[in-house]
């Protein structure tokens, strides 16, 4: 039996600063990862916020840090894995997930 497509309700399970994952979004109500991010994307400035996180290159763990905004990721900066301990400089097309934030409500 197929899931209804009850957004609302999905979205208010998570708290504030829970971290959404749109593969989770996918998985839930059995859609393409695609139509997963469409459906978070529709959300941004409602209940959720876009987050970038690191990931390492070697063993595809994410780096604890959030980002709002894919400029404030120092392109710079080294970075070392909290899992392996790998240390490296991140590349924009491969190492950053973009995931989606639960914010408390209308983001003003």
């Amino acid at each position: 039996m197929k899931k209804t497509k009850d957004y609302e309700s999905f979205f208010a399970m998570y708290k504030s600063k829970d971290i959404v994952y749109p593969s989770a979004v996918a998985r839930y109500f059995g859609i393409n990862i695609k139509a997963a991010y469409e459906v978070c994307e529709n959300r941004l400035n409602k209940d959720l916020r876009k987050l970038y996180m690191i990931k390492c290159p070697v063993c595809n763990c994410t780096l604890p840090d959030r980002f709002y905004s894919i400029v404030d990721i120092d392109r710079e900066n080294e970075y070392v894995c909290n899992n392996c301990d790998t240390v490296f400089k991140i590349n924009l097309n491969k190492d950053i997930y973009v995931y989606y934030e639960k914010t408390k409500g209308d983001l003003l």
